[in-house]
């Protein structure tokens, strides 16, 4: 539920109305109605005295989110930068200069939780949750017993793709995600066929008798060695079925066959989890703490988080024993990576040799900065002994241009510098794990929250490892703010 609007003052009582009659329909009795009305009018009446007297283009945002015991309404803000703002406390003798102070006041009174989020180019977000004495949620109430009609199963057996099949599996993705899945190419007809006719994509497929697409499992290949499981999803009506086991094990039996050398890795996101029980014989390699908009599953509820995560995994699949491969690693991580490896069953040395100072020559860090989700990847392609300096540099410039996220990306072909994770660590940046790279090497992963705040509590696990992984990533974050 969403308003826009032009920030002109004359839209209060629009504003206000809305934040009244959404808690109307949520069940707001007439003292709470008031509450949330004077919410409305003073949320908005702090923003438009913080839009400068020559407006503004920018459109005014006012979103309303159901939540398992109440409402979230999100109010953009695109006037002064509330670090920035001076708000005087209010003193009843100067009441305009001060008035500021007395609507945030109210605003927190009549509230259950009242913050701020900085969003960088894209200004502030108000985010104010309220709690009703008899909450409705109607998303529960509206829904039927099911999110999908009911009908008889068939038959099924399990094949690998092929071009034919797409408009089937397209059908498929719109059950289960509707249009939020995060690989756009299941939703074009033409890439989709591209990739299974190219066979970039092991795609396979359960189909009924009567030519029905089911259900689908996917590895994306990023090599011949290297690619992404998943893009699993089964027919609401097949979820009690054997279809998922059943495509899981001829998925497995492809790669095998075509792909002896291969190592497959998987992302499942930490609002729900039961994404994550689909790889729990996969170990917990890495997690990826980011902002961005994830996919909603058709019949699992995730909780609100603000700074949703994936969780990556890796298993080896494929058939050939592989000669042991040594990597280097700083000492302080050798322990936990080694445990990955030996879950993975990858045949990994982890070397903790370190040098007494960084190597002669120049750093070389490139920037992949993907705007929509204010994330950066910093990978690195030389480590010189102007490294700390250059990945400064670069980090304060990513945060001035509203990256509020940034994973470092580090080589582990030679070995590590004495203090090495204690000089990233004044930096921001904290290990998150490891990941495997299409040309068989591996590399470190470091998060930098660039001074964003994260709750790592609300993200939610299936494994005991996933949770140990997180715990010690919870760790390394700590010593940042040291």
């Amino acid at each position: 539920m969403e308003l826009t609007l032009p920030y002109y003052k004359e839209y209060l009582n629009a504003v206000c109305s809305f934040v009244e009659e959404i808690g109307r329909s949520h069940g707001a009795n007439d003292k709470e109605a008031l509450q949330l009305r004077l919410i409305g009018e003073e949320t908005f009446l702090f923003i438009m005295n913080g839009i400068p007297k020559t407006g503004i283009d920018t459109q005014f945002h006012l979103q309303c989110i159901e939540e398992e015991d109440g409402l979230l309404f999100v109010f953009s803000n695109h006037g002064r930068p509330m670090n920035a703002r001076n708000i005087p406390a209010f003193n009843p003798d100067e009441a305009d200069a001060t008035a500021d102070d007395l609507s945030l006041t109210m605003v927190r009174c009549f509230s259950y939780e009242f913050g701020f989020n900085n969003l960088g180019k894209d200004g502030w977000e108000l985010r104010i949750r309220f709690r009703m004495e008899n909450y409705k949620r109607l998303e529960l109430i509206n829904a039927s017993d099911s999110d999908f009609e009911h009908e008889e199963q068939e038959p099924f057996s399990v094949r690998l793709s092929t071009e034919k099949d797409v408009a089937g599996i397209i059908d498929l993705v719109y059950k289960t995600y509707r249009y939020s899945y995060a690989k756009t190419f299941f939703y074009n007809e033409k890439e989709l066929a591209r990739l299974i006719a190219e066979k970039k994509i092991l795609s396979l497929v359960a189909v009924t008798e009567s030519g029905k697409v089911i259900g689908h499992n996917a590895i994306l290949l990023d090599s011949e060695r290297l690619g992404e499981a998943g893009m699993s999803m089964v027919d609401p009506n097949y979820r009690k079925s054997k279809a998922f086991l059943s495509l899981v094990m001829n998925t497995v039996r492809a790669v095998k066959k075509n792909y002896p050398d291969f190592l497959c890795y998987a992302k499942c996101v930490t609002s729900h989890r039961r994404s994550q029980a689909f790889v729990a014989s996969f170990a917990a390699n890495m997690l990826q703490l980011s902002v961005y908009h994830h996919a909603d599953f058709v019949g699992i509820k995730g909780d609100t988080n603000e700074r949703e995560s994936l969780a990556y995994f890796i298993s080896n699949m494929g058939s050939n024993k592989k000669e042991c491969k040594n990597i280097y690693v700083p000492a302080r991580h050798r322990d936990v990576l080694c445990s990955i490896f030996d879950k993975a069953k990858i045949n990994v040395g982890c070397i903790a040799d370190e040098m007494a100072e960084l190597t002669e020559g120049k750093s070389v860090i490139e920037l992949n900065i993907m705007p929509e989700r204010q994330y950066v990847d910093l990978e690195v392609k030389s480590i010189g002994t102007d490294f700390f300096q250059v990945l400064r540099k670069l980090t304060n410039n990513v945060r001035q241009n509203g990256v509020i996220t940034a994973e470092l990306i580090v080589p582990t072909d030679m070995p590590f510098a004495t203090g090495w994770d204690e000089e990233l660590n004044r930096l921001g940046f904290f290990f998150c794990g490891i990941k495997p790279l299409k040309d068989g090497s591996w590399a470190l992963a470091y998060t930098n929250l660039l001074y964003q705040s994260f709750d790592f509590g609300k993200m939610q696990f299936f494994s005991d490892d996933t949770r140990a992984l997180c715990q010690y990533v919870k760790g390394e974050y700590e010593k940042t703010l040291l």
